[in-house]
């Protein structure tokens, strides 16, 4: 079933693409969350942010915990914290909280706005990475920001809007 499209955002929809150093993500990860928030006037509860794997993920969800002060559903565990295992199969558009996963656990999903991170490296072929960034990019129904650190879609990037 075709969800019809939001009637008042059908020409607002945007795709904002930074190429960043990796040791600027997390900034540029947050920079994206309040640009979402004020330009889109989006609640947290309608923002996604996409990361490679679950290292990156637990230090962004720390960073938005610790520093912000925001609630986060995220699907991240590591073996110490099957805690943790229980926000999967609460994973829900809906839920109040700003929601964090790898691209690959939001596989089927979507969002009204995706903030995604593309990391410097990648553990395996090159088709499998290009399959992973495509995914992560059509999860998106309104707002998209690419934060890319990666050589190989820098200059794709740099042919894209990186304001809004």
């Amino acid at each position: 079933k075709a969800e019809p499209p939001d009637l008042f955002n059908q020409n607002d929809s945007k795709l904002i693409w930074w190429n960043v150093d990796f040791l600027n993500w997390l900034a540029k990860i947050d920079e994206a969350y309040e640009l979402i928030k004020k330009m889109s006037l989006s609640h947290s509860s309608d923002i996604v942010i996409l990361l490679p794997d679950k290292y990156l993920g637990f230090m962004c969800v720390e960073h938005f915990k610790s520093f912000k002060k925001i609630d986060i559903n995220h699907v991240f565990e590591d073996e110490s914290e099957k805690v943790y295992h229980l926000h999967k199969k609460a994973f829900w558009p809906g839920d109040g909280r700003l929601k964090m996963c790898t691209i690959h656990s939001f596989k089927g999903w979507e969002a009204k706005n995706v903030i995604m991170l593309i990391p410097r490296n990648f553990q395996g072929s090159t088709e499998l990475y290009d399959r992973m960034v495509y995914t992560a990019m059509t999860r998106t129904k309104v707002n998209l920001i690419v934060v890319n650190c990666n050589d190989r879609y820098k200059i794709f990037g740099e042919e894209q809007p990186s304001t809004w």
